[in-house]
Formats: C-alpha cells, structure tokens, sequence
C-alpha cells in the first residue's frame, strides 16, 4: 500500500504514515523504504522520494504479537512484498500523485534553506527605545570591579564609599598584616558596588563593600558550621497585617558592619583589598580576626551574636519561624523579624520601641531607619486614616 512517511509514534517503536488511497494516518512498524527507484507512477519526484513507502496494513495501533509455536519465518503478514520486487510491478502499483505532468525528470540538487526574513522596525520607534535603554543603563550602571569606578561618571563618589569601608576594617581591628605562612590557603577578596535606589527608584546613597570570597575556603580547615535562618516573606506579611490590624508601629533598624561584632575562631588568612595595598608590604597577608561579608561562616556568628542578645533582654523565638522574636509583657506586644542584619521592630507601645531601640544601639552599630517604607524591594505604604 503506497503511503507517505511523516514521522516517529510517540511512546511506540513505530512509524506514522499517511496512506495515499485513503488520506488516512496509520501506525505501522512493518515498513520497506523506497529509496533505490528513481521514477513513480511515470515522473520523478526529489521532494517525495525519501518520502515513500510500502508497508503493511495494520488497522489497529497495537504492538505486533508472535507466536512461540509458528516459526520466526512464517510470522511475516501476509501481503508484505520482497525488495526483490521489480521496479516495474513498482511503477504499477505505487502511483503518487505528480503537480506538473509535462515536467522532464529532473537531476539531484540540493535543497535551498528558506532564509529567515528580518523584520524592519519604524525607525522613530527605534531611536526612542535604543535612546530610553542608554538613559537607563547609564543611570544605574554599576562598576564591576576597582577599575571601573576611577573611570566613570561618579567616581568620587565611589572613593568616598571606599575609603569609608576601609576606615571601618581598621577602626574594628579587622585584620594584622603578617608574613604568609606556606601550609596555608589564602582567601582571595572583591570589591562588590551597589547603588541603593528607594521606593521610585531615586538613587539614596552609593555603597561599597569588601568581600571575601567564600568558594576559597576549606570545608573543617577555615570555617565549620554554616547554616543560619532568615525571616520568610510569608512570615513578614503576617506580621505587618497584624500591626495593620492592632494599629502598631512599624519601625525598621539596620546593623552597621553586622559581621565585626564577634571574633573569628578560625586561623583565616586573606589577601590584601584592591586599592589599599601597604606601601612597602605588598607581600604581606591580612590574618583576620573578626567575620567579613562572604566568609561561609559569617552569617551563622552573627546570627548566634543576635540570637544571644535577644533572648537576654527576654524575648524568644516563634515556633513557626525561628528568625522572629516575640516578647509579651501584660499588654505590651513586641515582635522582632531579623534578616541577616536588617531588622523589623513592631510593637503596641511607643515608649517600650524606643526602650529597645536604645538597648540595640548600646549593644550594636545600629542605623534608625524610622518607620518601615522599604524593604528588600518591598514597598510598605501606611494610612492610619482608613
């Protein structure tokens, strides 16, 4: 039966098959290509060569069964034809269908590939977008690295920054510098820059941070233990509803250099930054000996710093999410959402806020945000009125 291959079953070791007779699409694993003959039904076809077949009819799409007691020979269906056919009875049979009778057999040429056309765009429309993508790009491009920031628009801005988290290392006794010894791995550090953008996007402040770069660490050689909770979002909804709902004031903290306010246990020792190397000492390794942003361990000290300090002045951990501290004292409601080191203080009486506020500050480097507007991309907008 002539038929025109059109592909592969899914899920079925066989071939699909539109019948030229019936038009009708048939599965069929018993199939003999015609790839040899040159003619069919009189006139050459290079587009549908490849593409006919003679299999057997099968009109249910189940898998062939065999028989154990027939012999492997005799279980071919009856009506599958040898490919020693001749090429004439061929011709008889197979007759497909040909657009332009009167065309002479053509001679192999390859295939043309169709070429994609592009698509031409109004050019007022293209200069304002390509205009709108520089103004943005320009806006709040951000250096990858030290080079950048002596190069670009706002440099000095970037020095200050700089300079400002250096004088911060040293004013906390960060590091010593000493001799490298041999046996040991350095830790290998970057400079990170962020530009701080608030609720519309305006830009608040520019900010550079030293980072250590943990993926040099060795796992029981230069840190252990590493795992630390952080608030869930979920859990920061449900606690702004309820101050929503309480009427409770929502205020938010921020822990300057959270990470130097514990001693480093481990014997670390790290190159010197970029952009301050000491003059004459260039050889020289930074031994630290308090925590820096992206040390594996840096996050679990100082979340056990805080967790410590919080349970002192009495309050304790939710059982439903362990980064959020609660402390109740008769009708004084007090809950703390702890992020790493930005901080959610929500409570019912404005004195018993400023009471721990001021106890956070004697403990830590802390920053007043005031009331909660922004946080991790989230914008929070309050009125007491509705």
């Amino acid at each position: 039966m002539p038929s025109v291959f059109l592909g592969y079953c899914e899920g079925t070791k066989a071939y699909r098959l539109m019948c030229v007779e019936t038009k009708r699409i048939i599965k069929s694993r018993d199939v003999m290509f015609i790839e040899g003959s040159k003619e069919i039904g009189g006139a050459f076809h290079p587009e549908k060569e490849e593409n006919v077949v003679m299999h057997e009819k099968v009109e249910r799409e189940e898998p062939l069964t065999f028989n154990r007691d027939t012999p492997l020979n005799e279980t071919r269906m009856e009506g599958v034809q040898s490919e020693s056919t001749p090429s004439s009875s061929l011709e008889e049979e197979f007759v497909v269908s040909n657009d332009n009778p009167s065309s002479e057999p053509s001679q192999d040429v390859p295939r043309e590939r169709p070429q994609r056309q592009q698509r031409e765009w109004p050019r007022d429309w293209w200069i304002a977008t390509k205009e709108v993508e520089c103004t943005t790009i320009a806006f709040l491009e951000e250096p990858q690295n030290i080079e950048e920031t002596l190069t670009c628009e706002n440099s000095k801005e970037w020095e200050c920054v700089m300079q400002e988290e250096y004088d911060s290392f040293m004013t906390n006794n960060t590091w010593t510098l000493v001799p490298f010894p041999i046996s040991r791995k350095p830790v290998f550090c970057k400079w990170v820059f962020k530009i701080k953008e608030g609720a519309n996007g305006e830009v608040e402040r520019y900010k550079a941070r030293l980072m250590a770069r943990g993926f040099t660490q060795t796992y029981k050689v230069d840190y252990n233990k590493t795992f630390v909770f952080i608030a869930k979002f979920t859990s920061i909804r449900c606690i702004l509803a309820l101050a929503a709902l309480e009427d409770m004031e929502i205020h938010q903290m921020d822990v300057k250099t959270a990470f130097f306010n514990d001693e480093l246990e481990e014997e670390i020792y790290m190159e010197q930054p970029q952009g301050f190397l000491h003059q004459g000492g260039e050889h020289l390794m930074c031994k630290l000996h308090k925590f820096l942003y992206g040390l594996k361990q840096s996050r679990w000290a100082w979340n056990q710093k805080l967790d410590a300090f919080l349970k002192s002045i009495e309050f304790m951990k939710s059982e439903a999410n362990l980064s959020v501290y609660v402390a109740q004292v008769g009708d004084v409601k007090f809950f703390i959402v702890v992020y790493v080191d930005d901080l959610i203080l929500v409570c019912n009486d404005q004195n018993k806020l400023l009471q721990i506020k001021e106890e956070l500050n004697q403990k830590f480097e802390m920053k007043d945000l005031g009331e909660l507007h922004f946080f991790l991309g989230m914008e929070v907008e309050r009125n007491r009125d509705e």
